[in-house]
């Protein structure tokens, strides 16, 4: 499997996803649900970056594949942002952002690295002092259901 995510930062704050040659919808789903964990563990804006500069050929059925992961991001997430030079892959993301509202709610698209960091940085100068209230109640709401 050549699908890894990680926190980029100690804050928990930007959650990483490197995808690096061949890789099936089922092994993104795999890690895609510690992902999901890891944003749900915090009650603060979380970003991610969605690495595919290294990726393999990417499966059948992308579009539905692209929404299902929008639709499945809580609600701490500010944004994803794919970095992708691939003309294809961005056409992709582009149908499906234009297809399906949710998806164009949670991503972007990037060339580099550095263009994605400059989205999420402008992103969260918007935000600044915004506290994400649908997080928060969703995760004390988890929080009190546990404890009962």
């Amino acid at each position: 499997m050549s699908v890894n995510v990680y926190w980029e930062d100690h804050e928990h704050t930007l959650l990483r996803y490197d995808l690096v040659g061949k890789w099936d919808w089922n092994d993104l789903y795999a890690v895609l649900a510690l992902g999901l964990r890891m944003e749900m563990r915090t009650i603060h804006r979380v970003d991610v970056l969605l690495d595919m500069r290294q990726s393999g050929a990417i499966g059948d059925g992308a579009i539905a594949h692209i929404r299902k992961i929008a639709d499945k991001q809580p609600p701490n997430v500010g944004m994803m942002v794919v970095i992708t030079p691939s003309k294809f892959l961005r056409a992709l993301f582009q149908a499906a952002m234009r297809s399906y509202k949710n998806v164009g709610l949670y991503i972007r698209l990037a060339s580099s690295e550095t263009e994605a960091r400059q989205l999420i940085a402008a992103e969260r100068l918007l935000d600044e002092g915004v506290v994400n209230s649908k997080a928060v109640a969703t995760r004390k709401q988890a929080m009190a259901d546990k404890s009962s």
